[in-house]
């Protein structure tokens, strides 16, 4: 176990069932390992703002409010805050007096977000150009999650983000979302591949990464026991996806003892143990240390191809090639206690569209943590529908926070500050779906072409119009509720689109009978 230093704490999140304890630094917002906020960074935050203020508990219910258009923080000069707090006062009385306004229905665009009237006792005359400000009161607030929360069944941080919002305002709700739905790109992955020699692991990882012999980080293949000590191979797309090529074990040149000194077993996420053609006394060895370490693996049986391919010599149909294979793994596990429940995958490296390839990644799914699995999910190719699925799914899980960003940023800082979150939302959907290449000039019938013109020109203008935002100034809270919903109508028809663009590129590239571009399709079914 680690030693905390001064100023440090355990993590309070959970992985698996177990609690996360990964050490976290006071600066630390969310853990790299499991996500979870850190509950001391939040108590400092909550000291500094609580030193800067001295707000009644009234104006503490003040998240924010919409000056010309703009959302503002609670900052403000003290000649400000003495013109609100004695306007706030006159409200009150107003409001008393009024306490049977009449209620107008969604979607006026003449009332607050909590369906009252706005009256003259709403607003607060800020500067010299008299521009309005609108209080926004927890009613207002709850009255925004309410009418979000139903659209749609969204993730585990929704509950945080209405939250923070509440009690920190918008700027600190959008770094939150921020932080949060791209904390995948932060997290380190670090994928074991063991096997004796000649199983196919230098040919899997350079496969997996989609690395060719000629490319920079390319693993050698096919010379025996190559691997003495531990090799690390960064995936090109996100450098914190590590495959690393273990060394044998069991061998002449390294024995058990060895490998266990050479390999830090809880250093990786994952062990995945390659074997051909099935398991090993040795491999069933590394098993039993693994469960002790309390590691997760599985056996990988590749060069499938090569099976297929000496199966019809001899009258075997490709469809069961694979339950053959696995019917002589589980023989010869029979007097192998800890490998006989170990799950076996059939793949193929040099054609990874073909086996059981989408079986290891749902596997994988369920065996390492979400941030981490969204970080290997998205640098991987395409292989199988069952990936794109999986791939279409998560990114869609994403469209609530980033819509919601996006809302909010348009009323903090511009209606123009929509570019640059939609920009990479959209460039990410690009390459999660493989489509980041220069289909379009060869592949007729795409929805949507892999430029930046046709992404600034065509898509963010079709999404500012959607946005509209005729009413900014009036009524912020129902605006930004509009914004929500047009963000992610926008959103989720651009991915439904764009996955129809990948089964129209996937069946071009696949169909023997049309000529293609060899290193096209290589890219996307690598």
């Amino acid at each position: 176990m680690s030693t905390q230093r001064s100023g440090e704490t355990s993590c309070l999140g959970h992985i698996d069932g177990k609690q996360c304890r990964t050490v976290l630094s006071k600066d630390t917002k969310f853990c790299s390992n499991c996500g979870t906020r850190n509950p001391a960074k939040i108590a400092a935050d909550d000291q500094v703002k609580s030193a800067d203020t001295n707000q009644s508990e009234q104006e503490k219910a003040t998240v924010y409010a919409c000056s010309s258009g703009n959302i503002q923080g609670t900052d403000k000069s003290k000649s400000d805050q003495k013109r609100s707090t004695e306007d706030e006062s006159a409200s009150d009385k107003d409001k008393d007096k009024s306490a049977d306004t009449k209620q107008i229905e969604k979607p006026t665009v003449y009332g607050s977000a909590s369906g009252e009237e706005i009256t003259d006792s709403d607003e607060v005359a800020v500067g010299e150009d008299n521009d309005k400000i609108f209080k926004t009161t927890s009613a207002d607030l709850q009255k925004l999650e309410d009418e979000i929360s139903t659209d749609k069944s969204i993730g585990s941080i929704e509950k945080d983000v209405f939250q923070i919002l509440r009690e920190k305002g918008p700027e600190a709700t959008i770094e939150y979302i921020t932080d949060t739905i791209d904390s995948w790109k932060k997290t380190t992955v670090k994928i074991a591949v063991a096997g004796k020699s000649a199983v196919g692991k230098s040919a899997f990882i350079n496969a997996i990464r989609g690395i060719n012999k000629t490319d920079k980080g390319y693993a050698t293949e096919g010379l025996g026991d190559t691997t003495m000590e531990v090799q690390e191979f960064p995936h090109p797309k996100n450098k914190q996806i590590i495959y690393c090529d273990l060394p044998g074990y069991g061998t002449v040149t390294i024995r058990r003892e060895e490998f266990l000194e050479k390999v830090k077993l809880l250093e990786f996420d994952m062990f995945l143990i390659f074997v051909y053609p099935v398991p090993t006394e040795d491999d069933d060895w590394l098993v039993k240390q693994l469960i002790k370490a309390g590691r997760q693996f599985c056996y990988v049986r590749a060069k499938l191809d090569r099976d297929i391919k000496n199966a019809k010599k001899i009258g075997i149909k490709e469809e069961n090639v694979i339950e053959e294979i696995k019917k002589k793994v589980h023989h010869t596990t029979e007097n192998m206690p800890s490998s006989k429940r170990v799950e076996v995958f059939c793949i193929s490296n040099k054609n990874m569209s073909i086996g059981e390839i989408q079986d290891l990644i749902i596997f994988m799914k369920g065996k390492i943590p979400t941030l981490k699995f969204e970080a290997v999910l998205f640098s991987l190719s395409a292989f199988v529908d069952e990936v794109i699925n999986i791939k279409y799914n998560i990114l869609k899980e994403r469209i609530f926070f980033v819509s919601f960003e996006i809302a909010l940023n348009m009323h903090i800082v511009h209606p123009d500050a929509i570019t640059s979150p939609a920009f990479g939302e959209i460039i990410l959907y690009f390459e999660t779906l493989c489509l980041n290449k220069d289909f379009h000039s060869i592949i007729p019938n795409l929805k949507h072409p892999f430029t930046v013109q046709h992404i600034q020109n065509t898509l963010l203008i079709e999404l500012k119009d959607k946005i509209g935002g005729g009413f900014r100034q009036f009524v912020p809270f129902y605006n930004i509720y509009v914004s929500h919903q047009a963000c992610s109508q926008f959103f989720t028809q651009l991915l439904d689109e764009l996955k129809e663009d990948y089964h129209t590129v996937h069946h071009y590239l696949t169909n023997e009978t049309i000529p293609k571009i060899t290193v096209l399709t290589e890219d996307i079914l690598q």
